[in-house]
């Protein structure tokens, strides 16, 4: 689609009545020449530059190879309108040689035009497309310069129309190749060809003139309205390809999001799994110690294990269906206070008979954080306790350590933030936090400038209902 056309429509009929108005010298082939040039080949180089530009977009070889001729195109012209306006007298009378080069170039572009085709279906690499088209434009300017200095061929009026007619249809055939060419955008090809074939009418009226004021008017305006033409369908494709490629940054953007997203699952995923294995590792190793142990305590660290190795199964299963369940607070709890204390870590707890609705590996997973905070960081004893709120349930993890900085205080449930002293990845208490979110609760720092020691209250709403229990004070519990 030319979305660039309908708006392009003023820009064309602007310069065009100001040409037209503004040139009253058009009257006379050479007037004519000079103004075709210096309106119409600015705005061809202009939009061999675009397409340049559309193709270090897209990376395309056909757009460089399109940009390359169009440049080609429009470098010369500007050149030739140099010479016109520099030595109008001798540009004159070798309007025959300058027929003929034209002639000459028409035609290579011609065949330049066949080669790309084949050569794009080849999949061959081309050079620097303005490099290319640059160099070829100094050897033309070159060349029409040159001739100046020969002694006129003497070709007949006739003779000079016949070879402007040749120069004509070489680029009308160079615009119905591009036309067809499969290597370009569709809806890109008719107008490119359009503007090809009014600037080679256009050309034709100039070489082959004069034609008078109306044959010289009509040579401007069809010059500038190709040029126009050209420029428009090269900023479409300009407009195109760059949408194009916001869409691709958008869309890699969100890839990127998806893959950060699965390494933060996968990283926190890891956190909770080494840190259960770190649980049923140390109770092994005590189980196997020549330690004595009391019943009670062997008792305690079976059952530690049973439930660490059946949350490590269901980590480990990634089909889990995980739902909230209304539990027991105390069975969840009991098994993360054996295992720290296993560890020979000192965890002040007293069950609460309180009950909740929640997930119960992540609820373990947040108390779990919560007391290798305290054990890593602050460096005493941790103090578990529950109590019912006015709309929920507080869980408070405390110590009597040197606390936190308050300058972390408020960035310290961030990803990856982190004391300056701590030697873990910056994951605990973000899981921990998150978890508590999706419960509907949260998650929050207490500390007293006036009290040693920081508290964190994970809290959760209030059950909305009872558990199925043999008596009525806990079918009355929250």
């Amino acid at each position: 689609m030319l979305v660039a056309l309908p708006r392009a429509a003023v820009l064309v009929l602007l310069p065009l009545t100001l040409a037209l108005a503004l040139v009253p010298e058009a009257r006379n082939v050479d007037g004519v020449a000079r103004a075709q040039d210096l309106t119409a080949y600015p705005l061809i180089l202009l939009a061999g530059i675009t397409l340049y530009f559309c193709q270090r977009i897209a990376g395309d070889a056909g757009h460089g190879r399109l940009a390359a001729g169009i440049v080609l195109l429009g470098s010369q012209g500007v050149g030739l309108a140099a010479i016109r306006v520099a030595r109008p007298v001798a540009a004159i009378e070798h309007r025959d040689w300058s027929t003929g080069i034209d002639v000459s170039f028409q035609v290579g572009l011609l065949l330049l035009t066949v080669l790309v085709g084949r050569q794009l279906r080849a999949d061959r690499r081309f050079a620097d497309p303005v490099a290319v088209s640059v160099a070829g434009a100094v050897v033309l300017v070159a060349a029409r310069a040159a001739v100046l200095a020969l002694p006129s061929t003497g070709l007949a009026p006739v003779a000079v129309r016949l070879l402007a007619a040749l120069a004509l249809t070489a680029q009308v055939g160079t615009a119905v190749l591009l036309l067809r060419a499969a290597w370009l955008p569709h809806w890109f090809r008719a107008p490119v060809a359009g503007a090809l074939s009014l600037l080679g009418l256009s050309h034709f009226l100039v070489s082959a003139g004069p034609f008078g004021e109306v044959g010289g008017g009509f040579a401007v305006a069809a010059g500038l309205l190709g040029a126009m033409l050209l420029l428009a369908a090269s900023f479409a494709l300009l407009e195109v390809l760059l949408e194009r490629s916001g869409d691709a940054v958008v869309g890699l953007n969100h890839r990127v999001d998806h893959l950060e997203a699965d390494a933060r699952v996968e990283q926190e995923h890891r956190h909770e799994v080494g840190s259960t294995f770190a649980g049923i590792a140390n109770g092994i190793h005590l189980l196997r110690s020549p330690i004595l142990l009391t019943e009670d305590r062997r008792r305690d660290l079976e059952t530690m294990l049973d439930a660490e190795a059946a949350r490590l199964q269901r980590l480990m299963d990634p089909g889990r269906a995980v739902v909230s369940q209304y539990l027991d607070l105390d069975g969840v709890l009991n098994p993360l206070v054996a295992a720290h204390r296993i560890r020979g870590r000192v965890v002040h707890w007293r069950p609460s008979g309180l009950h909740v609705r929640c997930r119960a590996d992540d609820i373990a997973q947040v108390v779990n954080i919560l007391l290798e905070n305290v054990a890593r960081h602050g460096g005493t004893a941790a103090t578990l306790t529950a109590a019912r709120t006015g709309d929920g349930i507080e869980i408070r993890v405390t110590d009597r350590g040197p606390g936190i900085d308050p300058a972390l205080a408020e960035i310290i449930f961030l990803r990856g933030h982190r004391g300056t002293l701590s030697h873990g990845e910056g994951f605990g208490l973000h899981i921990a936090h998150r978890l508590m979110i999706e419960h509907g609760g949260g998650l929050r720092l207490v500390q007293d400038a006036t009290v040693p020691g920081a508290s964190f209250v994970a809290r959760l709403p209030r059950a909305l209902t009872a558990p199925l229990a043999t008596n009525a004070r806990e079918r009355a519990t929250p």
